[in-house]
């Protein structure tokens, strides 16, 4: 047996050292890659949680012309902008007008059996959306007899996805929605609020009364403003855009003003419209103010008060 010298023993170690170095530097990098892939996938896994969480609804608001005894329908596009699925849920909700306060949401439950919300039928109840697609959803209102006025509904558009249940093919029932939105707080769960208007044929009646006109100053770059409270006396909901025109003594006109915005007002809510003048400034002086409704189909008179601006 031939003895090896230390050159030799070199020469046949190197390259050992070589394939075991790249043999565990190939695991190494093989390890790296898998856990980056894994950090990708958790990352995935957060888009995911988060890209679900936001959907669109359109559009916000029916603004409707109805008749007792008829059905209208009316169709709701929700959409998922994102590249992971969602699961919706589209369902009434028992928007009521509290006299003096406005629009509240109550128990459908609580309502009387005429209520817009407890003669609704979404075409339904469970809304499952592919990634980056959009459905429109029919919902059919009963609408009761012996209704007045402007009558109102609401509907929720909520998001009831669980990010890993989906992410694993699983669908949510929308049943099991309450239960959902206990298990991750009613806070964490995303809704939108849709306002359906129902405005019945040959019953409408509008009336307002002006309460007030207040002196808003001007302050830094904002000029000074009028601001008119006004109640809306009628059954039916006023869509406005009123003017106000200061008169004075003599009888010219001293300002003409128009409205920040167009305004809705529900019956027996007071709302108080901001105006703001059309050219000049407004003067100093006591001025007869004029108010009054330009839709013509309100038909209502203008009023006057008298406005003092110091």
């Amino acid at each position: 047996m031939k003895k090896i010298t230390s050159s030799k023993f070199i020469l046949i170690i190197i390259p050992i050292v070589l394939i075991i170095a790249m043999t565990l530097g190939g695991e190494v990098l093989a390890k790296k890659k898998k856990k980056s892939s894994k950090q990708s996938d958790n990352i995935e896994d957060h888009n995911f949680k988060m890209g679900a969480s936001q959907f669109s609804v359109s559009p916000p608001l029916f603004d409707l012309q109805c008749v007792s005894g008829e059905t209208k329908v009316i169709n709701v596009k929700l959409e998922n902008p994102h590249g992971t699925p969602a699961a919706l849920s589209l369902i009434p909700a028992g928007i009521t007008l509290i006299e003096g306060v406005g629009l509240k949401e109550k128990p459908i439950a609580s309502l009387p059996s005429s209520h817009l919300a407890r003669n609704v039928t979404v075409e339904t109840p469970k809304i499952v959306l592919p990634a980056k697609s959009f459905r429109e959803i029919a919902v059919s209102i009963n609408i009761p007899k012996n209704l007045e006025g402007t009558q109102y509904l609401g509907l929720t558009a909520a998001n009831v996805t669980p990010g890993i249940l989906m992410q694993q093919g699983v669908e949510l029932s929308v049943e099991r929605r309450e239960e959902f939105e206990k298990q991750v707080g009613l806070g964490m769960v995303p809704a939108i609020g849709i306002l359906v208007k129902c405005h019945m044929k040959g019953t409408l009646k509008y009336s307002y009364s002006l309460e007030k006109i207040e002196v808003i100053p001007a302050e830094g770059n904002k000029p000074m403003s009028l601001k008119a409270s006004v109640k809306n006396l009628g059954n039916a909901e006023m869509n406005i855009y009123p003017f106000l025109i200061l008169i004075d003594g003599s009888g010219k006109v001293a300002a003409r003003m128009k409205p920040v915005r167009r305004e809705s007002i529900p019956p027996s809510v007071l709302k108080k419209i901001e105006f703001v003048s059309l050219f000049a400034k407004i003067p100093k002086g006591r001025f007869k103010a004029t108010f009054s409704i330009s839709d013509s189909k309100y038909k209502l008179k203008p009023t006057e008060q008298n406005v003092v601006i110091k």
